[in-house]
């Protein structure tokens, strides 16, 4: 195996997990779709519901909340100002002691990257309420390509950007189909986690990689 020289990070819930806030960001994608198409609220959540389960069915893996928000004919980059505007990372979350201390130590060895469909200020918001900001060489946000992972030519820029084979990268993500399973067609390594307990086992993984 070639050495590993990046990771790559998925942000939420990868390098956190809140059900609470993962609900308040629907909830203002929902507000925005409505708002768009002159829809009740309710209706937005039946119809982007809906699209999820009928982009599902066509790509055999799930859709992104960006995936059904394009689909459904709804402005993306709207979306993601109401996103950001209308919520609050510091209400639902705070720093856990043992994700960064393993991000410190793995960035000693590794240059470390974040790469979410999440837009640039509320990434930027989420990041700094985790106190994680200083590990990171860069956050690749929706907002770098407006294309939803999982994106091949999205992919492609990363890995010219910043300078790693595929060869020499793990991806970490909690979501195989949207986080995952591209990266590992195109050569890296792959760590599925769905838990923060499940995180901190990553440098076992690494260790096994040797």
């Amino acid at each position: 195996m070639k050495q590993i020289k990046g990771i790559v990070f998925d942000l939420d819930g990868t390098l956190y997990s809140n059900s609470e806030f993962a609900s308040e960001i629907h909830h203002a994608a929902v507000r925005s779709i409505a708002n768009q198409l002159d829809m009740p609220l309710h209706k937005a959540e039946l119809k982007l519901q809906e699209t999820k389960r009928l982009l599902a069915e066509q790509t055999g893996r799930e859709a992104t909340l960006s995936d059904a928000c394009a689909d459904i004919g709804a402005d993306l980059h709207a979306m993601h100002k109401t996103i950001a505007r209308e919520t609050n990372p510091d209400i639902y979350l705070k720093e856990d002691n043992n994700v960064i201390n393993l991000l410190k130590r793995l960035s000693e060895d590794y240059s470390l990257y974040i790469y979410t469909n999440n837009n640039r200020q509320l990434s930027k918001k989420i990041i700094n309420t985790l106190k994680i900001a200083p590990y990171f060489k860069k956050i690749f946000t929706i907002e770098d390509y407006w294309r939803s992972k999982p994106d091949w030519q999205a992919l492609e820029t990363i890995f010219d950007e910043i300078g790693i084979l595929p060869e020499e990268s793990i991806f970490v993500g909690d979501r195989f189909d949207v986080d995952l399973r591209l990266p590992a067609e195109m050569g890296c390594y792959v760590f599925l986690t769905k838990s923060i307990d499940e995180l901190l086992t990553l440098e076992q993984f690494i260790k096994g990689l040797n």
